[in-house]
């Protein structure tokens, strides 16, 4: 996650469960990116920060961080719903809980369909107001 100083200083923090990183690469330092996964969005160094989500698996772990996350943008980059990043009931959520504020397309592999989406928190009044 990232938090911006008035200067437009961007301190990022970054996270990775390792998953999915080959075994025998698991022990290589990684200076920049600590060990963690949903559990750390609990914690008071998240508040305030940007959550970003890139090219998560297609199982229910972007759905899992984007239900423990409290802020307020979202920036998300991978495919759609159908594709390979993300489940249905993510991008469920995402639909009913969040607006997008800005498309920024990318230059994928041959066959790829990512982009960057930037999206701002829908709040309970208007999810009411619109039916959602």
């Amino acid at each position: 996650s990232a938090a911006a100083d008035a200067d437009g200083h961007v301190d990022i923090v970054a996270f990775d469960d390792g998953s999915e990183v080959p075994e025998a690469l698991r022990d290589l330092p990684a200076p920049s990116v600590s060990r963690g996964g949903v559990e750390v969005l609990q914690q008071p160094l998240a508040h305030g920060r940007t959550l970003l989500l890139v090219y998560p698996p297609p199982d229910d772990m972007a759905l899992r961080c984007l239900k423990e996350y409290r802020g307020e943008t979202f920036i998300y980059v991978g495919e759609g719903r159908g594709g390979y990043n993300g489940d249905s009931a993510f991008f469920d959520l995402v639909e009913s809980a969040w607006r997008v504020k800005q498309v920024v397309p990318l230059r994928p592999f041959a066959g790829g369909h990512e982009k960057l989406y930037l999206l701002k928190r829908r709040h309970a009044w208007i999810r009411g107001w619109l039916g959602r």
